[in-house]
Protein backbone atom coordinates (compact mmCIF):
# COMPACT_ATOMS: atom_id res chain seq x y z
CA UNK A 1 0.00 0.00 0.00
CA UNK A 2 1.57 3.74 -1.36
CA UNK A 3 2.15 6.57 0.70
CA UNK A 4 -0.51 9.35 -0.41
CA UNK A 5 0.52 12.79 0.47
CA UNK A 6 -2.20 14.93 0.91
CA UNK A 7 -1.61 19.06 1.28
CA UNK A 8 -3.65 21.20 2.53
CA UNK A 9 -2.95 24.93 2.62
CA UNK A 10 -4.53 26.90 5.17
CA UNK A 11 -5.23 30.89 5.43
CA UNK A 12 -7.91 32.09 7.51
CA UNK A 13 -10.32 29.57 7.25
CA UNK A 14 -11.04 29.22 10.73
CA UNK A 15 -14.85 28.78 10.13
CA UNK A 16 -14.36 25.57 7.27
CA UNK A 17 -10.57 24.26 8.05
CA UNK A 18 -11.92 21.70 11.20
CA UNK A 19 -14.26 20.06 9.00
CA UNK A 20 -11.79 19.23 5.86
CA UNK A 21 -9.30 17.97 7.85
CA UNK A 22 -11.44 15.55 9.47
CA UNK A 23 -12.85 14.32 6.42
CA UNK A 24 -9.22 13.67 5.82
CA UNK A 25 -8.33 11.73 8.56
CA UNK A 26 -11.40 9.26 8.22
CA UNK A 27 -10.22 8.21 4.80
CA UNK A 28 -10.93 4.70 4.39
CA UNK A 29 -7.89 4.65 2.75
CA UNK A 30 -4.94 5.02 5.82
CA UNK A 31 -1.36 4.95 4.44
CA UNK A 32 -1.31 9.03 4.04
CA UNK A 33 0.44 12.07 5.27
CA UNK A 34 -1.92 14.79 5.82
CA UNK A 35 0.39 18.16 4.75
CA UNK A 36 -0.85 20.99 6.66
CA UNK A 37 0.83 24.18 5.60
CA UNK A 38 -0.74 27.74 7.39
CA UNK A 39 0.63 30.70 5.09
CA UNK A 40 0.45 32.86 7.55
CA UNK A 41 -3.11 32.87 8.90
CA UNK A 42 -4.01 36.14 11.08
CA UNK A 43 -7.12 33.88 12.47
CA UNK A 44 -7.19 31.34 14.12
CA UNK A 45 -6.89 29.28 11.77
CA UNK A 46 -3.56 27.65 12.95
CA UNK A 47 -4.46 26.62 16.31
CA UNK A 48 -7.28 24.54 15.36
CA UNK A 49 -4.96 22.50 13.56
CA UNK A 50 -2.85 22.34 15.70
CA UNK A 51 -5.16 20.80 18.20
CA UNK A 52 -6.05 18.67 15.66
CA UNK A 53 -2.27 17.44 14.83
CA UNK A 54 -2.23 17.08 18.59
CA UNK A 55 -4.71 14.97 18.32
CA UNK A 56 -3.33 12.68 15.04
CA UNK A 57 0.23 13.21 15.52
CA UNK A 58 0.83 9.99 13.42
CA UNK A 59 -1.00 11.50 10.28
CA UNK A 60 -1.06 15.48 10.34
CA UNK A 61 2.29 17.28 9.25
CA UNK A 62 1.39 20.84 10.64
CA UNK A 63 3.86 23.49 8.90
CA UNK A 64 3.85 27.14 9.30
CA UNK A 65 5.04 30.23 6.80
CA UNK A 66 4.97 33.48 5.60
CA UNK A 67 2.19 34.30 3.69
CA UNK A 68 2.47 33.61 0.10
CA UNK A 69 -0.56 33.01 -1.59
CA UNK A 70 -1.86 29.43 -2.35
CA UNK A 71 0.31 28.14 -4.90
CA UNK A 72 2.98 29.49 -2.94
CA UNK A 73 1.63 27.01 0.39
CA UNK A 74 1.55 24.41 -2.49
CA UNK A 75 4.95 24.02 -3.45
CA UNK A 76 5.84 24.45 0.08
CA UNK A 77 4.04 20.87 0.94
CA UNK A 78 5.23 19.30 -2.09
CA UNK A 79 9.13 20.02 -0.97
CA UNK A 80 7.87 18.33 2.07
CA UNK A 81 5.89 15.67 0.77
CA UNK A 82 7.08 11.97 1.00
CA UNK A 83 4.22 10.01 -0.84
CA UNK A 84 4.27 8.42 -3.88
CA UNK A 85 1.46 9.62 -4.38
CA UNK A 86 0.08 13.43 -4.30
CA UNK A 87 -3.44 15.07 -3.27
CA UNK A 88 -4.40 18.49 -3.14
CA UNK A 89 -7.48 19.58 -0.98
CA UNK A 90 -8.67 22.76 -0.63
CA UNK A 91 -8.87 24.20 3.22
CA UNK A 92 -12.87 25.01 2.61
CA UNK A 93 -13.50 21.31 1.17
CA UNK A 94 -14.89 18.21 2.03
CA UNK A 95 -13.62 14.75 0.93
CA UNK A 96 -15.96 11.99 0.61
CA UNK A 97 -14.41 8.92 3.01
CA UNK A 98 -13.70 6.93 -0.18
CA UNK A 99 -11.88 9.87 -1.97
CA UNK A 100 -8.22 8.41 -1.64
CA UNK A 101 -8.75 5.07 -1.80
CA UNK A 102 -10.39 5.20 -4.98
CA UNK A 103 -8.43 7.58 -6.28
CA UNK A 104 -5.67 4.74 -5.90
CA UNK A 105 -7.89 1.94 -6.92
CA UNK A 106 -8.14 3.80 -10.22
CA UNK A 107 -4.80 4.91 -10.75
CA UNK A 108 -3.10 1.41 -10.11
CA UNK A 109 -5.83 -0.73 -12.18
CA UNK A 110 -5.82 1.52 -15.22
CA UNK A 111 -1.87 1.80 -14.64
CA UNK A 112 -2.38 5.83 -14.91
CA UNK A 113 -0.21 8.03 -13.95
CA UNK A 114 -3.22 10.61 -12.57
CA UNK A 115 -6.75 9.83 -11.37
CA UNK A 116 -9.63 11.79 -11.58
CA UNK A 117 -13.17 12.01 -9.70
CA UNK A 118 -15.63 14.47 -10.54
CA UNK A 119 -16.71 17.20 -8.20
CA UNK A 120 -19.66 17.79 -5.80
CA UNK A 121 -20.49 21.77 -5.46
CA UNK A 122 -22.26 22.70 -2.37
CA UNK A 123 -22.42 25.77 -0.14
CA UNK A 124 -22.20 26.25 3.68
CA UNK A 125 -25.99 25.55 3.86
CA UNK A 126 -26.33 22.23 2.79
CA UNK A 127 -23.77 19.48 2.36
CA UNK A 128 -21.98 17.92 -0.60
CA UNK A 129 -24.32 14.72 -2.24
CA UNK A 130 -21.04 12.82 -3.18
CA UNK A 131 -21.85 9.44 -5.55
CA UNK A 132 -19.85 6.60 -5.37
CA UNK A 133 -20.09 4.90 -8.98
CA UNK A 134 -17.18 3.00 -10.68
CA UNK A 135 -17.29 3.18 -13.99
CA UNK A 136 -14.36 5.17 -15.58
CA UNK A 137 -12.22 6.28 -18.90
CA UNK A 138 -8.78 5.88 -19.92
CA UNK A 139 -7.45 8.81 -22.27
CA UNK A 140 -4.24 9.04 -23.67
CA UNK A 141 -2.30 12.75 -23.29
CA UNK A 142 -3.66 14.05 -26.42
CA UNK A 143 -7.46 13.06 -25.66
CA UNK A 144 -6.79 14.16 -22.44
CA UNK A 145 -5.12 17.19 -22.83
CA UNK A 146 -7.80 17.99 -25.53
CA UNK A 147 -10.71 17.36 -22.77
CA UNK A 148 -9.11 19.71 -20.15
CA UNK A 149 -9.10 22.44 -22.73
CA UNK A 150 -12.91 21.57 -23.36
CA UNK A 151 -13.77 21.90 -19.91
CA UNK A 152 -14.72 18.08 -19.97
CA UNK A 153 -11.81 17.27 -17.61
CA UNK A 154 -11.98 20.43 -14.56
CA UNK A 155 -8.40 21.95 -15.03
CA UNK A 156 -8.66 22.03 -10.71
CA UNK A 157 -5.78 20.56 -9.18
CA UNK A 158 -8.16 19.09 -5.92
CA UNK A 159 -10.32 16.38 -7.47
CA UNK A 160 -7.06 14.56 -8.66
CA UNK A 161 -4.75 12.10 -7.36
CA UNK A 162 -0.92 11.84 -8.91
CA UNK A 163 1.89 9.81 -9.07
CA UNK A 164 4.53 12.57 -7.00
CA UNK A 165 7.39 12.49 -9.73
CA UNK A 166 5.09 14.08 -12.46
CA UNK A 167 5.87 17.40 -9.97
CA UNK A 168 9.92 16.99 -10.52
CA UNK A 169 10.93 20.57 -12.33
CA UNK A 170 7.04 21.57 -11.87
CA UNK A 171 5.91 24.14 -9.72
CA UNK A 172 2.42 26.24 -9.47
CA UNK A 173 3.21 29.72 -10.52
CA UNK A 174 4.13 31.87 -7.56
CA UNK A 175 1.70 35.50 -7.18
CA UNK A 176 -0.95 34.42 -9.55
CA UNK A 177 -4.35 33.71 -9.74
CA UNK A 178 -6.04 30.82 -11.69
CA UNK A 179 -2.77 29.23 -10.67
CA UNK A 180 -4.81 25.30 -12.15
CA UNK A 181 -5.00 27.03 -15.60
CA UNK A 182 -0.76 28.21 -15.77
CA UNK A 183 0.37 24.50 -14.58
CA UNK A 184 -2.79 21.35 -14.89
CA UNK A 185 -2.04 20.91 -18.94
CA UNK A 186 1.70 21.02 -18.24
CA UNK A 187 1.31 17.90 -15.73
CA UNK A 188 -1.22 16.52 -18.27
CA UNK A 189 1.93 16.51 -21.05
CA UNK A 190 4.00 14.39 -18.44
CA UNK A 191 1.42 11.90 -17.79
CA UNK A 192 1.02 8.83 -20.64
CA UNK A 193 -2.31 7.69 -19.14
CA UNK A 194 -5.15 9.40 -17.29
CA UNK A 195 -7.81 8.07 -15.89
CA UNK A 196 -11.18 9.70 -14.69
CA UNK A 197 -14.18 8.45 -12.79
CA UNK A 198 -17.68 9.38 -14.92
CA UNK A 199 -19.87 9.85 -12.58
CA UNK A 200 -17.73 9.65 -9.15
CA UNK A 201 -18.35 12.95 -7.18
CA UNK A 202 -15.89 12.32 -4.27
CA UNK A 203 -14.72 15.95 -3.68
CA UNK A 204 -17.22 18.39 -2.29
CA UNK A 205 -16.02 22.25 -3.50
CA UNK A 206 -17.31 24.81 -1.40
CA UNK A 207 -18.62 27.62 -3.27
CA UNK A 208 -18.31 30.99 -1.34
CA UNK A 209 -18.05 34.41 -1.80
CA UNK A 210 -14.27 36.27 -1.47
CA UNK A 211 -12.98 33.53 -3.01
CA UNK A 212 -10.29 34.41 -5.58
CA UNK A 213 -12.13 32.98 -8.73
CA UNK A 214 -15.41 34.45 -7.29
CA UNK A 215 -13.86 38.16 -8.20
CA UNK A 216 -12.76 40.00 -11.31
CA UNK A 217 -9.91 43.10 -10.77
CA UNK A 218 -7.50 44.22 -13.22
CA UNK A 219 -4.94 41.46 -11.58
CA UNK A 220 -6.81 38.74 -11.66
CA UNK A 221 -7.94 38.93 -15.45
CA UNK A 222 -4.01 39.44 -16.12
CA UNK A 223 -3.45 36.30 -14.99
CA UNK A 224 -6.38 34.46 -16.39
CA UNK A 225 -5.31 36.12 -19.91
CA UNK A 226 -2.38 35.05 -19.48
CA UNK A 227 -3.24 31.55 -18.30
CA UNK A 228 -5.15 30.80 -21.25
CA UNK A 229 -3.19 32.58 -24.09
CA UNK A 230 0.11 30.40 -22.37
CA UNK A 231 -1.73 27.52 -22.37
CA UNK A 232 -2.75 28.16 -26.07
CA UNK A 233 0.64 28.36 -27.26
CA UNK A 234 1.72 25.93 -25.82
CA UNK A 235 -0.33 23.62 -26.87
CA UNK A 236 -0.96 24.33 -31.13
CA UNK A 237 1.34 21.77 -32.12
CA UNK A 238 -0.70 18.98 -29.94
CA UNK A 239 -4.30 19.68 -30.26
CA UNK A 240 -6.23 21.06 -33.09
CA UNK A 241 -6.61 24.16 -33.02
CA UNK A 242 -10.49 24.26 -33.37
CA UNK A 243 -10.77 22.96 -30.32
CA UNK A 244 -8.60 25.30 -28.80
CA UNK A 245 -10.26 27.95 -30.37
CA UNK A 246 -13.55 26.98 -29.05
CA UNK A 247 -11.83 26.40 -25.71
CA UNK A 248 -11.43 30.12 -25.58
CA UNK A 249 -14.94 31.32 -26.72
CA UNK A 250 -16.12 28.77 -23.62
CA UNK A 251 -13.48 31.12 -21.38
CA UNK A 252 -13.66 34.43 -22.27
CA UNK A 253 -17.46 34.21 -22.16
CA UNK A 254 -17.06 32.79 -18.45
CA UNK A 255 -14.65 36.21 -17.28
CA UNK A 256 -16.89 37.74 -19.24
CA UNK A 257 -19.96 37.21 -17.03
CA UNK A 258 -18.25 36.80 -14.16
CA UNK A 259 -16.56 40.73 -14.64
CA UNK A 260 -20.65 41.86 -15.37
CA UNK A 261 -21.64 40.27 -11.87
CA UNK A 262 -19.29 42.22 -10.26
CA UNK A 263 -20.24 45.47 -11.26
CA UNK A 264 -16.93 46.47 -12.14
CA UNK A 265 -15.75 50.03 -12.87
CA UNK A 266 -12.19 49.65 -13.24
CA UNK A 267 -11.06 50.98 -16.79
CA UNK A 268 -8.42 48.49 -17.34
CA UNK A 269 -10.66 45.53 -16.73
CA UNK A 270 -13.40 47.24 -18.89
CA UNK A 271 -10.97 47.84 -21.99
CA UNK A 272 -9.58 43.84 -21.82
CA UNK A 273 -13.13 42.53 -21.28
CA UNK A 274 -13.88 44.40 -24.64
CA UNK A 275 -10.50 42.77 -26.15
CA UNK A 276 -11.92 39.11 -24.91
CA UNK A 277 -15.18 39.83 -26.59
CA UNK A 278 -14.34 40.58 -29.56
CA UNK A 279 -11.83 37.60 -29.94
CA UNK A 280 -14.46 35.40 -28.86
CA UNK A 281 -16.45 37.51 -31.76
CA UNK A 282 -13.62 36.47 -34.41
CA UNK A 283 -13.56 32.76 -33.33
CA UNK A 284 -17.26 32.18 -33.72
CA UNK A 285 -17.68 33.85 -37.10
CA UNK A 286 -14.80 31.61 -38.32
CA UNK A 287 -16.03 28.39 -36.31
CA UNK A 288 -19.85 28.51 -36.00
CA UNK A 289 -21.91 27.49 -33.09
CA UNK A 290 -22.25 24.17 -34.01
CA UNK A 291 -18.65 23.27 -34.28
CA UNK A 292 -17.80 25.18 -30.94
CA UNK A 293 -20.20 23.75 -28.87
CA UNK A 294 -19.80 20.17 -30.36
CA UNK A 295 -15.98 20.99 -28.92
CA UNK A 296 -16.95 22.33 -25.42
CA UNK A 297 -18.63 21.02 -22.51
CA UNK A 298 -21.01 23.81 -21.91
CA UNK A 299 -24.48 23.84 -20.12
CA UNK A 300 -27.47 24.25 -22.00
CA UNK A 301 -28.33 28.00 -20.04
CA UNK A 302 -23.96 28.79 -21.24
CA UNK A 303 -24.85 28.20 -24.64
CA UNK A 304 -27.76 30.31 -24.69
CA UNK A 305 -25.74 32.87 -22.98
CA UNK A 306 -23.28 32.42 -25.37
CA UNK A 307 -25.02 33.47 -28.24
CA UNK A 308 -27.17 36.08 -26.62
CA UNK A 309 -23.57 37.48 -25.72
CA UNK A 310 -22.92 37.08 -29.72
CA UNK A 311 -26.10 38.56 -30.82
CA UNK A 312 -26.58 41.64 -28.58
CA UNK A 313 -24.08 42.57 -25.40
CA UNK A 314 -26.57 44.97 -23.88
CA UNK A 315 -29.41 42.18 -23.26
CA UNK A 316 -26.85 39.69 -22.62
CA UNK A 317 -25.45 42.21 -19.79
CA UNK A 318 -29.05 42.99 -18.87
CA UNK A 319 -29.64 39.14 -18.27
CA UNK A 320 -26.73 38.54 -16.02
CA UNK A 321 -27.39 42.19 -13.72
CA UNK A 322 -30.75 41.11 -13.69
CA UNK A 323 -30.79 37.02 -12.32
CA UNK A 324 -27.06 38.07 -10.39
Amino acid sequence: MKKVSIIVPVYNVERYVEKCILSILTQSYQNIEIIIVDDGSTDGSYNICANLQKESPDKIKLLKKENGGLSSARNFGLLRAQGEYISFVDSDDIVSQDFIEKLVFLLEETSSLISCCQVAKFNNEEKPKFTHTVEYSEYNTKKAIELLVANKIPSHACNKLYTASLFQNTGFPINRNYEDIFIMYKIFKKAKKIAIYNNAKLYGYLQRRGSITGSVDSKSLDDYIDAINQRYYDLHDIIHKSILDSGLVLDNYYIYKESIKGKIRDDNVLSKRDLLYEESQKNIERLGFKSIFKNVNASWKAKILIKALHYNRKIFEYIIKYFN
